[in-house]
């Protein structure tokens, strides 16, 4: 059931979800593969589980009482430390404590925030708006808003209306 958190399984994150060591998952995940229909080895050495089994073991995670947010909880940190924020932003909204995660992430908490305009609009440009892929837009549209309010504080009336237009669109 662990892996079925994953979306591409790759040897480290499983052996960070099962507790074995690299060698032994790539070793168990090659045979998986020879096996199973279901899984298959992409050219660039991730697994990937067909969206069926997937579906299926996911739906088990309440019958197994099984703890896969915990686990996303434990790939974000992975993710985060390795500097993939993107995909640790992803794994972080599944787990369980995951908008934290997110906000430590993108440095908005309490203990952050700034004292005057200027600052925050250096700290947006510095920690937000230059570090978040688009991808990451489409999948968390909320975060238009910090796009919204940075374009407000520096009067870019276009940009302004086009995260507003964006958020309104998501929402609708």
């Amino acid at each position: 059931l662990g892996l079925s958190v994953l979306d591409d399984v790759a040897p480290d994150l499983a052996a960070l979800v099962s507790g074995r060591t690299e060698k032994e998952e790539r070793a168990r995940l090659d045979a998986l593969v020879r096996e199973n229909p279901m899984i298959r080895k992409t050219p660039d050495g991730q697994y990937v589980l067909h969206a069926l089994l997937l579906d299926f073991l996911r739906a088990r995670w309440e019958e197994e009482a099984f703890d896969g947010r915990g686990i996303c909880d434990a790939v974000a940190d992975h993710y985060i430390a390795k500097g993939d924020d993107y995909r640790g932003a992803h794994y972080a909204l599944r787990g369980k404590n995951g908008m934290e995660k997110v906000l430590v992430m993108l440095r908005v908490r309490p203990e952050d925030r700034v004292r005057s305009v200027a600052e925050h609009v250096d700290r947006l440009e510095q920690y937000v708006l230059s570090a978040l892929p688009d991808e990451i837009m489409k999948r968390c549209p909320f975060l238009h808003i910090n796009f919204a309010w940075h374009a407000y504080l520096t009067g870019d009336a276009r940009a302004l209306t086009d995260h507003l237009d964006r958020l309104y669109g998501a929402l609708s």
